[in-house]
């Protein structure tokens, strides 16, 4: 799940509600990089609510959080060019590494550019 993603759950995406909901059917997990909730965040800025929704969102069972920053930063600056920003370069990180099978993001196209698989959420 990418920043885009964090961002459309804070907004009230039913489809990201499905697809969470899909997740937990199938007894999988739903990986979301560190720095992808702190860019959400700083990009939400005061909405009370809205970061309350992250808060929820990172405590339910079927979410796992990764801080792909402290394991594998260097892999993060060399993606961050190729994607556009860093908290997309965290989210393929996460599925490079096998640790997801995919990204949730509003965008898809600069993760199919490099090989990433991507479901589009809205």
């Amino acid at each position: 799940m990418d920043t885009s993603a964090v961002l459309a759950y804070t907004e009230g995406s039913q489809h990201v509600g499905e697809v969470l909901a899909e997740i937990a059917d199938g007894d999988e997990s739903c990986a979301i990089p560190v720095p992808c909730l702190a860019e959400a965040a700083a990009s939400i800025g005061e909405d009370p609510a809205r970061l309350n929704l992250i808060d929820i969102l990172t405590s339910l069972k079927h979410t796992e959080l990764y801080d792909v920053l402290g394991l594998v930063w260097q892999d993060v600056y060399l993606a961050a060019p190729k994607l556009g920003t860093l908290g997309r370069a965290c989210a393929a990180l996460v599925v490079a590494y096998g640790l997801a099978p995919h990204v949730l993001t509003k965008d898809p196209a600069p993760y199919e550019k490099i090989g990433i698989d991507a479901i589009q959420v809205w």
